[in-house]
């Protein structure tokens, strides 16, 4: 009976230091805390983002433009902007939010969001490098008629989407942007291949 006692009093501590240890392991599974996937309106970053969340367990996925959309119901409209990233407020917002999720639950963060500003880079990617988030970023890209076309295939694309097409192919090309995996001729599926092969710790 002793010796029971003893071996359930193990078992019990040993599944305590697991739960305690379980956001790390989750973190060393998945290499990386915050993975951006940058692109293209219409690249397919968010299908990938997806994707990814069901491959990666627990992972979390972020979409900034949840936040863009609070913004235009609390800012004045005196005060908004067209692209809600020229507030402000979403770019502070956006870092802390992603910092926040990262740090306080130890889960995989996948960001799918169109970032091409280099100031707006650094201040969001660049500030959550700063403050010792391991964010690994990528950007998907694709032929510009390969992305009409897949916008013109959304029920929810707007005529801003598409006029911006031409803006972020160019931005994009900025080194800073790099690496870049070219998405036109692959399924969401091979794409997530690569990203989890480029960003999975060895």
């Amino acid at each position: 009976m002793v010796a029971l006692g003893r071996r359930l009093s193990s078992v019990v501590h040993q599944f305590g230091i697991a739960r305690r240890l379980y956001p790390r392991l989750m973190e060393s599974q998945a290499g990386f805390d915050v993975l951006w996937l940058n692109g293209a309106f219409g690249v397919g970053k968010s299908t990938v983002a997806e994707l990814l969340r069901r491959r990666l367990r627990d992972a979390i996925v972020v979409d900034p433009e949840s936040i863009g959309h609070y913004l235009r119901l609390t800012v004045p409209p005196d005060a908004q902007t067209q692209d809600f990233q020229d507030m402000p407020p979403w770019r502070t917002i956006t870092r802390v939010v992603i910092e926040s999720i990262a740090t306080t639950y130890g889960r995989p963060v996948i960001v799918p969001m169109t970032l091409v500003a280099p100031v707006y880079f650094d201040e969001i990617i660049g500030r959550l490098r700063t403050g010792g988030v391991d964010v690994r970023h990528v950007t998907l890209r694709a032929p510009r008629e390969t992305i009409l076309e897949r916008l013109a295939g959304r029920a929810d694309t707007t005529d801003w989407s598409f006029h911006q097409v031409d803006r972020c192919i160019e931005g994009l090309d900025d080194e800073r942007f790099a690496p870049w995996i070219d998405t036109g001729g692959r399924s969401p599926r091979d794409v997530d291949d690569v990203v989890l092969r480029s960003h999975a710790r060895n």
